[in-house]
C-alpha cells in the first residue's frame, strides 16, 4: 500500500462515490466505511456520493456529505436491461441508472470514481467515462461464499451467488484500475480469481474516539459478550458453535458466568432458541453497544465462518477489552497473540484461553490496554481514509499521465 501522506498543499480531488444505498444508519460493515472513509475525505477534497439504488425505502435524512441520488424510475429493480450483461443483471443493474449516472458524472467531471462494494462493479465496468476507477470491494463475496458452501449449505441461492462472484470477479473488477480488499486474504483470493493484479489491502477502522475506556462503569463479575448481526449468517454460526461447543464447559468452571448477545435480530425465534441456555441473555440491536461491552469482563468472537476483518475485535480492542477469538476471527488482523488478543484453535482452547482471564483480572486489565494501543496505532480511521487518498492519488496521477 501507498504509505505517504497526502502532501498538506496537494490540490483537491473530486471523488464521485458510488454506492448503492445512502449509508444510513452507520453502525454496519459496509455503512461503517462509507461514512468515515468518505467523511475523512470531503475534508481536503470534493466528494459527490451518487446513490445508484432508492427501492431500499429508507429515508435520506440528513447526512454530513453531499449526494444525489438516481431518479425513481432509474433505481427501481425491473427497470430496463437492455444491453446489460446477464451477470450484471444479476447484480440489479439498470439500464436506465447507468444511462443516468454517464450523464451526472459528466457534469460533475470527477478526478477519480470510488465504487464501494462488489454489487457496484458492473456499474463501474460498464461505464463508458474515461475516468479512473477504484472498486472497495471490502470482503471477497468468492472467499465467503466458498466456506459456505464447504460448511454444508448448498441452498440454491448460495450456489447461485458463489457463481455470480466468480463470473463477475473474472469479467467486472479488471476494468477497474485498482481494487481494495480489507484484509491480505481476501485480496490474495480477489487476486486468484479475477487475474487482476492491482488489488491492495485496506483494513477497517475503528473511532478510537468513540470507542474509548470508560472506568466509571462498573464490570459484571463473570460476564462475556458477543456483539454482532444477527441476521448475517456467520455470526449464527459463530454463537450456536460457542453455546454448543464451549458454554457448557465454561459453566461447570465457573457457575457464575453469564453471556449477553448484542445484535440485529434475523427472528425472534433466535432469542428463544438461546436463552434456553443458562445464564444467556439475548438483547439484539442496541444503537450504541459501549455500555453492555464495558459491563463485560471479556468479549469474544468465536467465528467458524466468513470473511473480512472483524469489526467487532477492533471496537473492543478500542474499547480497551480483552478478547478471545478462534483464528479465522482474528485473520486479516495485525496482532499479537498472547498480548493484546487470546487466539483459540478449537472448543477446548476456546474455553481455556476464557475462563484463563475470567480468573485473572491483571491479565484482562493488560491485555483489554495492549488492544487499545494496537487499535489506535494501526485502526484509526483517519489512517485508513489516508490511505484511500493516497490510492485514489496516485491513480488518478497515472490516468493523467497516460493521457497526457
Amino acid at each position: 500500500m501507498i504509505a505517504s501522506s497526502p502532501a498538506p498543499s496537494s490540490k483537491p480531488l473530486r471523488i464521485a462515490a458510488l454506492v448503492r444505498e445512502l449509508p444510513i444508519p452507520v453502525y454496519a460493515g459496509l455503512n461503517l466505511i462509507v461514512h468515515h472513509v468518505l467523511g475523512r475525505l470531503s475534508r481536503r477534497n470534493e466528494v459527490l456520493t451518487f446513490v445508484l439504488d432508492r427501492s431500499y425505502g429508507r429515508e435520506l435524512g440528513d447526512y454530513f456529505l453531499r449526494f444525489t441520488c438516481a431518479p425513481e424510475s432509474a433505481g427501481a429493480a425491473s427497470a430496463s436491461v437492455d444491453g446489460i450483461p446477464k451477470v450484471a443483471r444479476y447484480y440489479r443493474t439498470s439500464a436506465h441508472t447507468l444511462a443516468w449516472l454517464e450523464t451526472a458524472l459528466v457534469d460533475f467531471a470527477p478526478d477519480v470514481l470510488l465504487g464501494f462494494d462488489n454489487n457496484v462493479a458492473p456499474y463501474l465496468a460498464l461505464l463508458s467515462s474515461p475516468v479512473p476507477k477504484v472498486l472497495d470491494a471490502v470482503d471477497s463475496e468468492i472467499l465467503y461464499l466458498w466456506r459456505q458452501v464447504r460448511r454444508g449449505d448448498l441452498r440454491v441461492r448460495t450456489v447461485k451467488h458463489l457463481l455470480a462472484a466468480l463470473a463477475s470477479a473474472r469479467l467486472y473488477f479488471p476494468r477497474s484500475d485498482a481494487v481494495v480488499a480489507v484484509s491480505d486474504e481476501d485480496r490474495d483470493n480477489l487476486r486468484l480469481f479475477s487475474g487482476h493484479q492491482r488489488i491492495e489491502t485496506i483494513p477497517n477502522g475503528v473511532d478510537c474516539d468513540f470507542f474509548a475506556p470508560r472506568p466509571e462503569i462498573p464490570k459484571t463479575r463473570g460476564r462475556l459478550v458477543f456483539t454482532g448481526s444477527l441476521s448475517w449468517p456467520p455470526n449464527r454460526a459463530a454463537v450456536r458453535w460457542f453455546l454448543d461447543s464451549c458454554w457448557a464447559d465454561i459453566l461447570r468452571k465457573r457457575p457464575d458466568a453469564s453471556l449477553v448477545i448484542i445484535g440485529k435480530l434475523g427472528t425472534e425465534a433466535l432469542k428463544q432458541e438461546w436463552e434456553k441456555h443458562p445464564n444467556v441473555e439475548v438483547i439484539g440491536f442496541v444503537p450504541d453497544i459501549r455500555e453492555h461491552v464495558l459491563q463485560a469482563e471479556v468479549s469474544i468472537a468465536p467465528m467458524v465462518s466468513g470473511s473480512g476483518i472483524k469489526n467487532k475485535i477492533l471496537e473492543a480492542w478500542a474499547l480497551g477489552q480483552p478478547v478471545v477469538a478462534t483464528a479465522l476471527a482474528a485473520r486479516g488482523i495485525r496482532c499479537q497473540v498472547g498480548r493484546d488478543i487470546s487466539i483459540a484453535e478449537d472448543a477446548e482452547s476456546f474455553v481455556s484461553a476464557v475462563l484463563r482471564l475470567l480468573d485473572d483480572p491483571a491479565l484482562r486489565s493488560a491485555t483489554g490496554a495492549a488492544g487499545r494501543n494496537t487499535a489506535l496505532a494501526r485502526y484509526s480511521w483517519e489512517q485508513v481514509a489516508e490511505n484511500f487518498e493516497n490510492l485514489l492519488r496516485d491513480v488518478a496521477s497515472k490516468a493523467l499521465r497516460s493521457g497526457a
